[in-house]
């Protein structure tokens, strides 16, 4: 029995599977790095707002028949007057730093790992185009995998509890009133 494992591991290509481990995290890394802020951001903002829609109308609902006049006036007025530009700016520009960030740190990680699964494959006397070509029919094969699961089980997922969000929001807002009084 141990001959047989002994054997086995023999046969095992560590050069191979070293190079191909080094090109596939590069490869990979880069790659999930890009599709997440261009492509899961975008599909993730979609589903929050759904989210939110769906929470706040049923909070709405909930405190519709305590708003008096005065306080749907005062809320008008004030959804009317708010001007969150400013907070607004500095969240794009702060999510624009960590993007460029994040993508610089990935590619120069990227960068790396590609450089030492070529050394390797120099060293041991691989064909480091075949490598390429292999990994990237896994990154194909790992970009239809990720693109199918956004599509099919997150949209449909509501990610926050409402009854929970609705009682916390009525917490908060209770609280706060008692400290203005």
């Amino acid at each position: 029995m141990n001959e047989n494992i002994y054997t086995l591991l023999e046969t095992v290509n560590y050069k191979r599977i070293l190079v191909n481990i080094s090109v596939g995290v590069g490869m990979m890394s880069f790659f999930l790095t890009v599709f997440y802020y261009y492509y899961v951001l975008e599909i993730e903002h979609v589903m929050l707002v759904d989210n939110i829609n769906v929470m706040t109308f049923n909070l709405i609902d909930s405190v519709k028949p305590f708003i008096t006049p005065y306080i749907k006036d005062f809320i008008e007025k004030k959804l009317i007057n708010s001007d969150m530009k400013d907070q607004d700016d500095n969240v794009r520009k702060s999510n624009a730093s960590i993007k460029n960030e994040s993508i610089t740190n990935m590619t120069f990680i990227s960068v790396i790992c590609l450089t030492i699964g070529y050394i390797l494959s120099r060293q041991f006397n691989i064909n480091f185009y075949t490598v390429i070509r292999n990994n990237f029919i896994i990154l194909i094969l790992l970009a239809f995998t990720e693109y199918s699961f956004l599509h099919i089980l997150p949209s449909k997922i509501i990610t926050g509890d409402p009854n929970f969000i609705k009682y916390k929001i009525l917490v908060n807002l209770k609280n706060k009133m008692k400290f203005q009084k």
